[in-house]
């Protein structure tokens, strides 16, 4: 990346940092996930990877920390980013989420919304289209794959998912780990409950990445669960960087040879 490119990047990152303080400041639900701060320093590290949760939870929120690792779904993607990138993951990863507003639970979220005064209603969604809109110019200022987590609730995050919609077909090349990415940002199951470990029924295109991982892998001891799942138990017992890079690439980044995406069609 070219100087200005990097000053643009932290420029982006201070925006949204002091977009959110001022959010914070009227509402003290909405959090700033204090994680990014090293991406905003003149001399910090640049991310190989964006991902995006849902919105920030109790734990989150009082740890200021989104998929903090206080809670299941940030312990099991903590784990995954110490696999794939090491200790220092948070150099590596720049973690957001559609939503800065913090519930309980998300479907919390979307019960608020619809009782919010006009104002909090406002910037709710406001957020949300800001959050979409950021996530958008990162990857295609960066280059670098956007794995959004979650998908169930999009209706509540219908102005993060348009506003991605609205910026338009990313078409650049976007590589990881020297291989190419077939989409430049994505989505996928969710870290809660293993959903990202799992077959999904009728996900044809998921399960096929799913298959991918298992048809190289399958014969590692315990790699399956009982019901025939990736087990995050053993990848995580193993601690075998190459193994979790495999998962994150041809699972988590969809990474699927020719051959796999015209001869198998994936479980349902």
């Amino acid at each position: 990346m070219t100087a200005e490119q990097i000053g643009n990047f932290r420029n982006l990152i201070d925006d949204y940092i002091k977009r959110v303080r001022a959010l914070k400041r009227r509402f003290p639900q909405f959090v700033l996930n204090e994680d990014l701060f090293e991406f905003a320093k003149a001399a910090g590290p640049l991310p190989e990877v964006i991902m995006a949760g849902d919105n920030p939870g109790c734990k989150e929120h009082k740890h200021r920390q989104f998929l903090s690792g206080y809670g299941k779904a940030g312990k099991i993607a903590r784990y995954m980013w110490l696999g794939v990138f090491g200790a220092q993951y948070l150099h590596h990863v720049l973690v957001l989420n559609k939503s800065n507003y913090s519930t309980a639970t998300t479907p919390k979220l979307g019960q608020i919304m619809r009782a919010a005064n006009s104002k909090l209603l406002s910037l709710i969604k406001e957020d949300h289209a800001a959050n979409g809109e950021l996530i958008h110019n990162l990857a295609r200022l960066l280059k670098t794959p956007v794995v959004i987590l979650g998908g169930k609730n999009d209706a509540i995050f219908r102005s993060f998912r348009e506003t991605i919609e609205v910026g338009g077909m990313l078409t650049h090349t976007v590589s990881f780990d020297n291989h190419t990415i077939p989409q430049a940002i994505q989505t996928v199951p969710h870290c809660s409950r293993y959903g990202c470990f799992k077959y999904m029924t009728g996900d044809h295109l998921w399960n096929a990445r799913i298959d991918s991982f298992l048809t190289r892998y399958g014969d590692i001891e315990n790699i399956r669960t009982a019901k025939g799942n990736i087990s995050e138990k053993t990848l995580r017992s193993k601690a075998d960087r190459s193994l979790w890079c495999a998962y994150f690439t041809y699972v988590i980044l969809g990474v699927i040879d020719e051959g796999e995406r015209s001869g198998r069609n994936g479980r349902t």
